[in-house]
C-alpha cells in the first residue's frame, strides 16, 4: 500500500480547464492550423461540441483521448503540461513550436529579427529546423502577393544563401524608417536579384538597398506556397 504522505509521493498537478483549452489551441495551431469542422468529422462528433472544447477545455475523458491518439498527442501534457507535447519524441519536443508575430513590430538586432511584444503572439508554426534561428508572422499583403492574405502564417529560415526568384523574402531597408516588409525575390536580365510586389503602389528593391531577415521555409494556408 503507497502511503500517500510519503516524501517520495510527487503532488498530482491540476488539470485547469483553461489550460486544457490552451494546449488544445496550440495542438491546432501545430497541427497547420486545422479548423473544428476537420477536428469533427475525424473524431466523430458535432462542430459545436469542439468548438466547445477549443474556448472553454470542457472535453470529456473519452473524446480527450480519442484527441489524443489521432493527432498523436501526449496524453499527459495534454492533461497537465507535463512532459513532451508529441508521442516518441524527446524532452523539450514543444520547443520545436516558432510562436507568429504580427508583421508589424520587428526590429533587426544582428542578423535576426525580434519582436519587441511577446505577449501579441498569434499562434504557432511547427519548424523542422532550429527554432531559434526561425521567426513567423501572420500576414496581409495581397498588395506584395495575392498569397498573402489573412489566415496565413509563415515561417522563415536564416538567409545563408541568395534567395532564388519566386520566394517570399522578409527584408528591412538599409535607410529610412526601419519596418519588416515582405516581398518576392525576381531575377534581373542580368542575374541580379531585386525584391519585388504584385502591385506598382509598393516599391520595390536591389540587393544592395535591404537587409535580408530570412527567406520562407514553410507556411500555413497559402497555396500555391512560396517554396
Amino acid at each position: 500500500m503507497v502511503n500517500e504522505s510519503s516524501s517520495f509521493a510527487e503532488p498530482v498537478p491540476k488539470v485547469n480547464d483553461e489550460d486544457l483549452a490552451g494546449r488544445l489551441q496550440l495542438c491546432t495551431h501545430m497541427l497547420g492550423s486545422i479548423t473544428a469542422t476537420k477536428i469533427a468529422e475525424e473524431i466523430g462528433v458535432s462542430v459545436s461540441a469542439v468548438t466547445k472544447w477549443l474556448r472553454t477545455g470542457c472535453i470529456t475523458r473519452p473524446h480527450l483521448v480519442a484527441f489524443s491518439f489521432r493527432y498523436q498527442i501526449n496524453l499527459l501534457w495534454l492533461m497537465t503540461g507535463l512532459g513532451p507535447m508529441k508521442y516518441g519524441s524527446g524532452p523539450g519536443a514543444s520547443d520545436s513550436l516558432v510562436p507568429v508575430y504580427p508583421l508589424s513590430g520587428w526590429a533587426l538586432r544582428g542578423a535576426i529579427p525580434i519582436y519587441a511584444h511577446a505577449e501579441a503572439v498569434v499562434g504557432y508554426i511547427h519548424c523542422a529546423n532550429n527554432p531559434d534561428t526561425c521567426f513567423a508572422i501572420a500576414a496581409s499583403c495581397p498588395e506584395v502577393d495575392p498569397r498573402i492574405r489573412d489566415g496565413t502564417h509563415f515561417l522563415f529560415g536564416p538567409n545563408e544563401v541568395t534567395p532564388k526568384a519566386g520566394e517570399l523574402v522578409a527584408i528591412f531597408k538599409k535607410k529610412g524608417v526601419s519596418e519588416l516588409l515582405l516581398r518576392i525575390a525576381a531575377e534581373l536580365p542580368d542575374g541580379s536579384i531585386e525584391y519585388v510586389a504584385s502591385s506598382n503602389r509598393v516599391p520595390s528593391f536591389v540587393a544592395a538597398d535591404v537587409n535580408i531577415a530570412g527567406v520562407c521555409v514553410s507556411s500555413v494556408n497559402a497555396s500555391p506556397t512560396f517554396f
